[in-house]
């Protein structure tokens, strides 16, 4: 019976053991995955993909906690992003695990250098390696809310139209707007939910909201103008076909315009329906009805 007894305890620490290597094989995959997208991070600045990038490490460090390299990375990206409270965090986990390793030194000497930041002791130059208590935290969520606060600001003053626009220009703006607001809310969201790791973070979550519905309105005003530009410009197109006929007085293509205004008549009325507000639209409809009727009496008269 003993015999079995310990023939059952060592197949579950070879379970356990295999398990364990599984985990790190697939923790060094994931981390690998990573840094390759880290790569096309830098190649595209596209905060998203640095978001992804931030997520995947998490993950590493959940599937083993014991792989070192993660942290480093992570230490490194906050370090960059120029909040030294998370870096500080992941480098001195990095260091438990491994003191030797060649990237600590470097990201040592980096928060030292670069850095005067909450945790730098007053009368003394650098920043001062030392261990993150709740306090650490507690500088790190009013950091966040401040950058909330400060989009909040830069969100509200760029006024949004009243509802779609032709205006190309504006549209461009709008798409810029959007875009930035986009990305630092990205970025926003990703540092509340390591912060989230630590503290509540769920005013913070309160206080994103309104730039979330902001970055869904300007989605939305975008999609809605674009959705305008190109009843315009299809209206301009056949205005000038119209024009063409009216020189040449030719009725080869007079139904097709009578067809054609009567599917931009139905776009309208579609859009009217949903409470959009058509008068930027209706002035070049007003044009191509004129048109159509002059093309009209003037075969007419023929």
């Amino acid at each position: 019976m003993m015999l079995n007894n310990l023939q059952d305890l060592k197949a579950a620490q070879n379970r356990l053991v295999q398990r364990d290597d599984q985990r790190q094989t697939a923790a060094r995959n994931q981390f690998e995955q990573a840094r390759a997208l880290l790569q096309e991070y830098n190649r595209s600045l596209e905060k998203q993909i640095l978001r992804e990038v931030m997520l995947m490490l998490i993950g590493c460090i959940r599937l083993s906690r014991s792989f070192p390299d993660p942290y480093l990375l992570l230490a490194y990206i906050y370090l960059s992003l120029r909040l030294p409270h998370l870096s500080l965090k992941y480098l001195k986990v990095a260091e438990h695990l491994q003191k030797e390793h060649p990237q600590i030194a470097k990201l040592k000497q980096a928060l030292q250098t670069n850095f005067q930041a909450p945790l730098v002791r007053k009368n003394q130059p650098g920043f001062q390696i030392q261990n993150l208590g709740e306090q650490d935290f507690d500088a790190l969520y009013e950091e966040v809310l401040d950058q909330v606060k400060t989009e909040m600001r830069s969100a509200m003053e760029f006024p949004l139209p009243m509802g779609p626009t032709c205006d190309r220009s504006l549209l461009a703006q709008l798409h810029r707007s959007g875009n930035a607001l986009s990305e630092n809310l990205v970025l926003l969201q990703s540092q509340i939910e390591v912060l989230d790791q630590e503290i509540d973070c769920t005013e913070l979550r309160r206080r994103i909201q309104p730039l979330e519905s902001r970055v869904r309105l300007i989605a939305q005003v975008c999609e809605q103008s674009e959705q305008f530009i190109s009843l315009e410009d299809m209206m301009r197109q056949s205005i000038q076909h119209i024009e063409m006929d009216l020189e040449k007085t030719n009725d080869q293509h007079l139904e097709i315009w009578l067809d054609q205004c009567d599917g931009f008549a139905d776009q309208l009325d579609h859009f009217s329906q949903k409470g959009w507000e058509i008068a930027p639209l209706e002035l070049t409809y007003q044009n191509l009805l004129e048109l159509l009727t002059a093309l009209q009496e003037k075969l007419d008269s023929v």
